[in-house]
């Protein structure tokens, strides 16, 4: 799995890694920022929006720029991954 987000493509298969689901790159939660946070601060400074962009499951605080990986299911070095996966299943490749 890439952990260069930014080479998956708009529309192809991510695997979150927080709670270990399947969505397409472009669906994501805007969550605001905390004015406190650095983060905040820095959006503001640099003229971006001040909002998260998280997993679109609710619940789930994965950022889509960090713990989003492009799917490799189908690959035949993964067998059991089928090469589209199901919304909302959990596919665990850690305990």
């Amino acid at each position: 799995m890439s952990d260069i987000n930014n080479e998956i493509i708009l529309g192809a298969w991510c695997w979150c890694l927080h709670c270990q689901r399947c969505y397409k790159k472009g669906e994501f939660r805007k969550i605001k920022m905390r004015k406190n946070s650095i983060d905040y601060q820095f959006a503001i400074s640099s003229g971006h929006e001040p909002v998260r962009e998280l997993c679109p499951y609710v619940g789930c605080d994965g950022d889509v720029w960090i713990d989003c990986y492009a799917w490799f299911g189908g690959d035949k070095s993964l067998p059991n991954l089928p090469k589209v996966p199901e919304r909302n299943k959990v596919y665990s490749f850690y305990g």
